[in-house]
């Protein structure tokens, strides 16, 4: 059976930021909003339309 498609997913990085500018600025991903969680992270990192990475 193969994957149709990647929905979701969680990385734990040990440089919060510079995970966000990579995703951002070198995938060209956007930073979405996200609930107070508690800890530090970022929002969802999405694309429009889906793209493969």
């Amino acid at each position: 059976m193969g994957l149709g498609a990647l929905q979701h997913f969680t990385i734990e990085p040990s440089d919060l930021e510079r995970s966000k500018d990579f995703y951002c600025d070198v995938l060209g991903l956007e930073n979405g909003d996200r609930p107070p969680l508690g800890f530090p992270a970022i929002g969802s990192i999405s694309a429009a339309p889906p793209q493969c990475i």
